[in-house]
């Protein structure tokens, strides 16, 4: 086994000399004042003498489990019932005996992320008031340590706590409040787990399981692999010398003389970091697994601004990654949008929105809650979080504990209805009606014409829809509410809930827009996961790159859903690179590709390019690159760039 780091030569010495064999231990989860998850099976685990039986005895039920090679031992629990009467958990073997005490069995949720999941109760709107009547002995909560790991690890250094001023202070404002909403309806014992870290991204959090199950996050697999390679192979320089040493440090230890450090250094994974994916799973989210939980609950995307649709396939590989590694099945996960802010580009943030949509849409068991209307586009951090972990439990509440409330979703934008020189809007997720949080008119709507251009909309509420129009419009096709970096909403549900930002899709719009696609020389670096996704930008999230193998021709080949009728594609390349030749191919089938048009593009310029051509029909839309310029501009003349293609009826 391999050590992740070592901090100082003596800790390095008790681990290799083995000094905790013989004691029994148990998983730092389990612990005094913590919730078991109700009406699931309960894995318990730890580690002794190899070959040791263990028993545990709780509630009712004694199982025995025998420790592995490695010492580990693991046995799972029947399920049991909501209980707030504290119990104790009896755990003992040959070498020892634990006693664990005042559990409940209730619901117990995990709560993860970035630095608005970190944020502390202390910290928000009308925070001192609630921190003071937070005494609660049915709610308890175990704040993880910020830490980094090259390798999953097996425990951290924490414990349950009782829910009260002192503990609840600085705990996850968003997870206290979504417990404390649960728990006033439910009734019953919550346990809320907090693993989260400010300023970072999802990468970090991801398992390697996860980006193995995602065609487009694969390329972090070569860089796990890439890591564990350069670590091992700094390994093999320190082992031989490590006999020695150890047998010269107990010496040294015995005779009270200071022990002199390994000479080389024992090394640390470069994956040891909050920034390098898998680093943070493997220190903070490992640990945990498999504790029996009832879902999760995440707020990040902050600082995976820049992804576009990227992001989607990161929390695909993130949340299949915990699941499939949990074994509980597509557990709920439900997450907060990030907030209107000045980021500087509103285009960056509504791609993201984008991305999140389509995680809420596409992800099985997933959905998410808006904060635009108790935000501050000054502050990234909005101060009203109780909002928001009340709006993370009424999804729960009903969609996982069978409460009725109605309208307990943001309306989404359902269809655009033309009459005159008005748009009627109508909405899914709306069973009462609409209103203002200010009682003033809906704003934020802006209307466009076929041109494009959009212009500030007048907008009031009509029963169930929104009626928008505005002067310099006169024949709308398209409405877009809310869709950038600083707005300041104001449309919500009668139930409070406000509706999500939108921008409709008018008629004839891009055919390929976020449809998949397969390289017939997959890039291994990132830069395959920005061919469709509307952006023209040039960062490995938004651009497209073919590997740089020397054999062409290559092709990349969009597959549209269904068969379309296309007349006109757009398409384009960076100012580095060396596209050339680009030829447009179409076909019904997948198999048979004929050649409809084709591009020319120059080195060193920037270039987007349009070709029209009489109307096919066609379900896959096909690149060809024949040849390349010869001449490398920054990367090597192999690379084919495209930054983004468009496909469109006429």
């Amino acid at each position: 086994m391999f050590f992740s780091k070592v901090v100082s030569s003596v800790v390095l010495l008790i681990l290799g000399l083995g000094l905790f064999a013989g004691e029994l231990k148990v998983a730092k989860v389990f612990g005094n004042h913590m919730v078991l998850q109700r009406q699931k099976a309960l894995p318990i685990w730890g580690w002794t003498v190899p070959g040791e039986e263990v028993t545990v005895e709780f509630k009712g039920q004694k199982l025995s489990a025998k420790a592995g090679a490695d010492g580990k031992w693991t046995l799972k629990l029947n399920a049991l019932e909501a209980d707030a009467k504290a119990a104790e958990m009896h755990i003992f073997c040959a070498s020892g005996k634990k006693t664990i005490k005042n559990i409940l069995v209730g619901e117990v949720w995990l709560c993860s992320g970035q630095s608005n999941m970190e944020w502390a109760v202390s910290n928000t709107v009308q925070g001192k008031k609630r921190i003071a009547a937070s005494n609660n002995p049915a709610i308890r909560l175990l704040k993880l340590p910020r830490r980094p790991a090259g390798f999953p690890q097996n425990d951290f250094y924490a414990s349950w706590q009782v829910c009260s001023p002192r503990s609840v202070s600085s705990f996850s404002a968003v997870g206290y409040y979504f417990g404390l909403e649960l728990y006033n309806a439910l009734k019953i014992p919550v346990g809320l787990i907090e693993s989260a870290w400010g300023g970072t991204r999802i990468e970090p959090w991801t398992p390697p399981v996860g980006f193995a199950a995602v065609p487009q996050t694969k390329v972090y697999v070569n860089q796990l692999i890439n890591a564990n390679k350069a670590y091992q192979k700094q390994l093999k320089k320190c082992l031989p010398f490590m006999d020695k040493w150890l047998v010269q440090a107990q010496k040294d230890l015995a005779t009270g003389k200071n022990i002199k450090p390994l000479v080389p250094e024992y090394p640390s994974s470069s994956l040891a970091s909050r920034t390098a994916p898998t680093g943070l799973y493997n220190g903070m989210i490992a640990p945990l697994i498999p504790f029996a939980i009832r879902g999760a609950i995440w707020y990040q995307g902050e600082s995976n601004l820049s992804d576009g649709m990227a992001y989607f396939y990161k929390m695909q590989a993130m949340i299949k990654g915990w699941r499939k590694l949990w074994n509980e099945g597509d557990f709920p996960f439900y997450f907060v949008q990030i907030a209107p802010y000045r980021y500087g580009s509103h285009r960056k943030l509504v791609k993201l929105w984008e991305a999140q949509y389509r995680a809420a849409a596409k992800i099985k068991n997933c959905d998410l809650v808006f904060p635009g209307d108790v935000g501050n586009i000054k502050d990234i951090h909005p101060r009203r979080k109780y909002q928001l972990g009340q709006r993370l439990a009424i999804m729960a509440l009903v969609n996982d504990y069978g409460k009725k409330i109605a309208d307990f979703k943001s309306p989404t934008f359902k269809s655009l209805k033309v009459e005159g020189n008005k748009l009627v809007v109508s909405f899914n997720n709306l069973e009462a009606g609409l209103k203002t949080n200010d009682g003033k008119a809906p704003r934020e709507f802006k209307i466009a014409g076929e041109d494009g251009k959009y212009y500030t909309a007048q907008a009031e509420i009509k029963d169930k829809t929104i009626v928008v129009s505005s002067d310099k419009v006169k024949s709308p096709v398209a409405v877009k509410y809310a869709w950038h970096n600083l707005s300041v909403p104001n449309l919500l549900n009668n139930a409070g809930l406000p509706v999500l930002p939108f921008k409709s899709v008018p008629p004839n719009d891009n055919l390929a827009y976020y449809k998949s696609y397969v390289s017939s020389d997959k890039n291994l670096w990132g830069w395959d996961s920005g061919l469709t996704d509307g952006s023209w930008g040039v960062s490995s999230q938004n651009c497209f790159a073919t590997k740089n193998t020397k054999k062409f021709p290559k092709n990349v080949t969009i597959d549209l859903a269904k068969i379309e009728n296309i007349s006109k594609v757009k398409l384009g390349v960076p100012h580095f690179g060396s596209t050339k030749t680009v030829d447009i191919e179409v076909s019904t089938d997948g198999k048979n590709f004929s050649k409809v048009s084709s591009l020319e593009f120059q080195q060193k310029k920037a270039q987007r390019k349009t070709v029209t051509f009489p109307t096919v029909k066609a379900k896959y839309l096909r690149l060809t690159f024949p040849d390349f310029h010869k001449i490398k501009v920054n990367y090597l003349p192999e690379f084919i760039f495209i930054t983004e293609v468009e496909a469109y009826e006429k």
